[in-house]
């Protein structure tokens, strides 16, 4: 048997990062997406765990 070669993932360079999202610096909410519209839900990782 053979495995694959272990690599670096792939990167897509046209995928969204937080730094395309305007984020409140004080909070870290995120204020709007990259087309500038308000979230209708903000869901932090916490947040997720008690679901």
């Amino acid at each position: 048997m053979v495995s694959p070669e272990l690599s670096e993932p792939e990167c897509d360079p046209g995928a969204l990062t937080l730094d395309d999202f305007a984020v409140d610096e004080r909070t870290g909410r995120v204020e709007a997406c990259p087309q500038g519209h308000r979230p209708l839900v903000v869901e932090t990782k916490r947040q997720a765990r008690r679901g």
